[in-house]
């Protein structure tokens, strides 16, 4: 529920989508869209209500699959533009996926490619929103939505299109699994479209109150354990604003799988290589742990030796150490991994003998248990 009698009457009305929901469908079309390239009705899974369109590309560059509607207004004006609504995504890689719009100003001119855009690849049902003011009178406005130029499969529901400022209210609403510091954590991130004084409670199926978190600002971020059965209610004061809504807390899925399943991996990468908590060593990596330089005199080379805890517990009273000759290791460190966490250690090479015009340094690592010095 949004809290609007504070809202001059001017702006309680506007110019809305038809079948924003997707509620009405025929003979597997949308009423009041047009196709653009394909797409699916739906009814398992939604939003809200009954209906959403699922929308699927494989073909890459070429793919596109999403509707357009057409809104074309009788009496033009410079009225701000506010648009938005979910969408969900499985494996989502495109150049665009977002609402698009195409906008005709009265007497000439236009306004291509105004967009909100969701996050890739993989997210449960996340909310996204702008707003647009235009430089001179709207006389039409084409609303894309669409998965263009890639891969995945996506989903829209409740989109929205209106002529008005915007409100005190959630401008975008984005979840992302808390995945490697806990396993089923969830950290959602919430975006006002006003500074304001935020209040976000999570309650349980029985309505009891499980969590609260509380701040100022435009921006709201909260880690929580999550739960299939939870409920979020965010509420929020700017003014003599306010705005309440509750949101079914989105269950996310971890779409990280770690090839560890016990003890520890010991593996390596050359220096190049972006590596995070959520990077996990192929089977030939874990199998073969080598490491391999070559440089030349006066030069410098670097790589990582990598531990990767598995699910099953932690690995603690690990020590490295590297012994070969003329090689300096610059940080030597005690490591402390907690499942199903990775730790890396940086090694340099840095002394080449005086008399050698080059050097290649072959070395294999050897399996890591706790309390063993490899």
């Amino acid at each position: 529920m949004i809290a609007s009698a504070c809202l001059p009457a001017c702006l309680l009305s506007a110019q809305t989508l038809v079948n924003g929901g997707f509620e009405e469908a025929a003979d597997g079309k949308v009423k009041g869209w047009r196709a653009y390239g394909t797409y699916a009705c739906e009814t398992g899974t939604v939003h809200s209500g009954a209906g959403s369109i699922r929308c699927e590309v494989s073909d890459g560059d070429k793919g596109q699959a999403g509707v357009m509607q057409e809104i074309v207004y009788a009496k033009p004006d410079k009225s701000p533009v506010l648009f938005g609504g979910w969408s969900k995504a499985e494996k989502a890689s495109a150049a665009d996926y977002c609402i698009f719009l195409d906008v005709w100003y009265e007497g000439g001119g236009n306004e291509w490619g105004v967009t909100a855009n969701w996050s890739q690849p993989t997210h449960g049902w996340e909310y996204a929103a702008e707003a647009f003011y235009p430089e001179k009178p709207v006389q039409k406005i084409q609303y894309f939505v669409f998965l263009r130029k890639g891969t995945g499969r996506v989903w829209f529901d409740g989109l929205s299109l209106e002529r008005r400022p915007p409100a005190l209210g959630i401008k975008a609403m984005r979840t992302v699994s808390d995945f490697p510091r806990s396993k089923t954590g969830v950290q959602v991130m919430l975006e006002f479209w006003k500074e304001a004084a935020w209040c976000c409670r999570l309650t349980d199926a029985a309505g009891q109150e499980r969590e609260r978190f509380s701040g100022n600002g435009s921006r709201a971020v909260m880690t929580t354990g999550g739960g299939a059965a939870v409920s979020l209610h965010v509420s929020a004061k700017a003014g003599g604003e306010t705005f309440e809504r509750t949101v079914a807390f989105p269950a996310v899925q971890r779409t990280f799988d770690n090839p560890v399943k016990s003890g520890c991996a010991v593996w390596t990468a050359d220096s190049m290589r972006r590596v995070t908590p959520l990077t996990y060593p192929s089977g030939a990596e874990a199998a073969s742990p080598k490491i391999v330089l070559e440089l030349a005199r006066n030069e410098c080379e670097s790589a990582q030796l990598l531990v990767t805890a598995g699910d099953d517990g932690p690995v603690a009273d690990v020590t490295v150490e590297l012994t070969a000759g003329d090689v300096v290791l610059l940080r030597h460190r005690y490591l402390h991994l907690r499942p199903p966490e990775m730790q890396r250690l940086q090694i340099d090479l840095r002394k080449i003998p005086h008399d050698a015009a080059s050097l290649v340094l072959t070395g294999t690592v050897a399996s890591v248990a706790e309390g063993v010095t490899p």
